[in-house]
């Protein structure tokens, strides 16, 4: 089995997680007007696009929709700034391209509503709230949808009937799926590009552990019933295990995490899940050229600090929204595809801390660290952090709990900023999470 790297590309956000719901699995020819990130993530999908970010206007729509071959899609999105008249713009160009004759599929999405009910035909119905309206049109019969495929698929593989309850938008735009199954409810889980390759990251990652691990943390896997592909598409069948998240992480559960840890660590590496090689990457393009000095000195500084800090297994996404909990005990470990073989220690227990902390969970990443885990590390950590410390032999002398905790920041960031193509676009994000970080680290002495 190949050893997928994290993907370096941008993905489909929450907005643009319908997508599988209305387009074929392709790939094919996709007209894409008024959203220029959609363009992009299809691109990368495999599809041949026509991008045009201008606003949608009725004519121009009318025009492309007339050049359409059989079979051929075009996608409209509205202009994403929430405003009634782009979203009646967009809903009054609909109408007049179904009086053309045109087979027309509405959705409604929004940036931070991730929760849709499923319509018969397994269409995203409307959210609320939304800040887009998406058309899809084509010409002549459309092929089934994408989700419709690969639910056919995983119906003909796992060989039982498979009927849909609900979907679930991911941040990464990957459709998640809760379907009624005979003995049981499945989850399937679709999605294509750089989703696609997280997807099949996750499933490499599950295997080598499972083939390797100590059982405190091959028990808590989830080994899929069928996964394949479908076009562009990738898809997995899972079963959907009992147990929830946790709102609190108590004393049992906060112990049961410390144990899965410590075993992962001491879990044998495996080749081909390595880390980038420099997280400070990521960051540099988009940094001025005093920040981007600062950035280099802390680089420099974290190497020195982090030399002889022996590397292993490291969850790289452990926090109580990847947990399953049953009677206050961990269950099931879900979502490794930001996994590593050679990540720095107590990396994932100063982000379950991070979220398990509802005011620091409120927080923007750069200002959890500011304000709470780098002086926390600083002062010497917590009785947990120095057990964790003492069980894996990681080094528990300050310095080097605050250098670990400062690299925590940094490679949470650098993976953001690599995996989501808004984030450097966004000005409040950036000074949350990496100019007020700069500037604390360069008025600390870093």
């Amino acid at each position: 089995m190949q050893n997928p790297q994290p993907t370096a590309k941008p993905v489909l956000g929450p907005q643009h997680g319908w997508v599988w719901a209305a387009l074929p699995p392709g790939p094919g020819s996709v007209m894409v007007r008024g959203d220029p990130g959609l363009a992009a993530a299809l691109a990368d999908a495999g599809w041949s696009v026509v991008p045009e970010a201008r606003p949608l206007r009725a004519a121009e729509a009318i025009r492309d929709a007339a050049a359409l071959d059989d079979g051929a899609v075009l996608t409209l999105a509205a202009d994403g700034s929430g405003s009634r008249r782009a979203l009646a713009e967009t809903i009054r160009i609909g109408r007049r391209l179904e009086a053309a004759g045109l087979d027309v599929d509405w959705i409604a999405t929004g940036d931070r509503s991730r929760r849709h009910r499923l319509r018969v035909a397994d269409g995203v119905c409307a959210a609320r709230p939304y800040r887009r309206v998406i058309l899809v049109a084509s010409r002549g019969v459309r092929p089934p949808t994408a989700l419709t495929t690969a639910r056919a698929a995983a119906e003909a593989a796992a060989g039982t009937p498979l009927a849909p309850r609900g979907v679930r938008v991911l941040a990464g735009g990957m459709l998640l799926v809760e379907l009624d199954a005979p003995g049981g409810r499945r989850l399937l889980r679709v999605a294509s590009g750089a989703a696609g390759e997280l997807l099949e990251r996750s499933e490499s990652i599950r295997a080598a552990l499972a083939a390797a691990a100590p059982a405190a943390v091959r028990d808590r896997l989830v080994a899929p019933i069928a996964r394949g592909e479908s076009g562009a598409v990738r898809w997995m069948l899972e079963p959907k295990l009992p147990g929830a998240r946790p709102r609190h992480l108590g004393a049992t559960l906060r112990a049961d995490c410390l144990e899965l840890l410590v075993a992962l660590r001491a879990t044998p590496a495996v080749r081909g899940f390595e880390a980038p090689a420099d997280e400070a990457a990521a960051l540099a393009p988009w940094l001025p050229g005093r920040e981007r000095a600062v950035l280099e000195r802390v680089s420099a500084r974290l190497g020195e600090r982090l030399a002889d800090v022996a590397r292993g297994w490291s969850h790289g996404d452990f926090w109580s929204g990847n947990l399953l909990v049953r009677r206050g005990r961990l269950g099931h470990v879900l979502d490794w595809d930001a996994a590593v073989a050679d990540g720095l220690p107590l990396i994932d227990l100063l982000h379950l801390m991070a979220y398990g902390d509802r005011s620091l969970r409120r927080l923007p990443h750069g200002l959890r660290c500011t304000r709470a885990l780098w002086p926390l590390a600083a002062a010497g950590g917590t009785p947990e952090i120095r057990r964790y410390c003492e069980t894996t032999a990681t080094p528990s002398r300050p310095g080097t709990l605050e250098a670990l905790a400062i690299a925590y920041w940094l490679g949470r960031v650098a993976r953001d900023l690599r995996t989501f193509s808004d984030r450097p676009h966004r000005p409040q994000w950036m000074a949350d999470n990496v100019h007020q970080p700069l500037a604390e680290l360069e008025a600390r002495g870093w």
